[in-house]
């Protein structure tokens, strides 16, 4: 069984919008960009790298849907590390994301993790059952994971800041 580039590209943007309009909705204006399907491309969804702007300032979020169940509190998550992103991925970005978000397919939960974390992060190889195959993945310890709220007043900061200097 060959992995469904399209079917998994078309739920990371359906998740992407449930983000983008819970952001909305507390004060963050973000959209998630027009992102098309390349089949022709051997890894149809690398080159869409960025999963939700933020309007306001000049970063990006890119969001990770987890079939984990966990609440907004970081301690509920299941697992003493959190896979962030496959070390080839998180290098290839020229700008790392404001944040990494978990969503939590089960219970619509959210929680951050920041790139700013990456010296506490450790290589590993996995293999990755939704793709088939091994790869090498960035973990970060459960205690760096953050509240959602967290990095809503930390965005609400910046773009505060951004106004101020105009």
């Amino acid at each position: 069984m060959s992995f469904d580039y399209e079917a998994a590209f078309t739920r990371g943007i359906q998740v992407q919008r449930t983000v983008a309009v819970y952001l909305n909705a507390v004060g963050v204006p973000c959209h998630v960009p027009t992102n098309q399907y390349d089949p022709d491309n051997p890894n149809p969804y690398a080159a869409y790298e960025l999963d939700i702007v933020l309007e306001a300032i000049p970063y990006d979020l890119e969001i990770k849907a987890r079939t984990l169940s966990f609440t907004n509190d970081p301690a509920s998550f299941p697992y003493d590390t959190v896979i962030v992103d496959t070390v080839k991925g998180y290098e290839i970005k020229e700008t790392k994301p404001l944040a990494y978000v978990l969503y939590s397919e089960p219970t619509g939960c959210l929680l951050a993790v920041a790139p700013s974390t990456r010296p506490y992060w450790v290589k590993e190889n996995l293999y990755a059952s939704n793709v088939g195959f091994v790869d090498q993945f960035y973990l970060c310890p459960r205690e760096y994971l953050r509240p959602m709220s967290s990095l809503i007043e930390r965005i609400h900061e910046l773009q505060e800041a951004t106004l101020c200097a105009s």
